[in-house]
């Protein structure tokens, strides 16, 4: 079973969609546009709160530009 975040993220996913459709109700294409703009902004979102674990990850998995251990 994937994780729970993957899960919450593609349940998000359906939601904007959701949302999209019941607030425009014109054309698909404004409604896919409004999807892609609050998909963009959940993605926005999502990133600002996992870099700072990106970047331990990043340094964990290559040792070498880890900064000198200070004895």
């Amino acid at each position: 079973m994937p994780p729970h975040e993957i899960v919450w993220l593609y349940f998000c996913k359906v939601v904007l969609l959701l949302i999209a459709f019941l607030l425009i109700w014109e054309a698909l294409f404004r409604v896919v546009l409004g999807y892609l703009a609050a998909y963009f902004s959940l993605m926005l979102v999502r990133d600002a709160v996992t870099l700072r674990d990106t970047y331990v990850l990043h340094r964990l998995g290559n040792p070498s530009t880890a900064p000198p251990e200070i004895s």
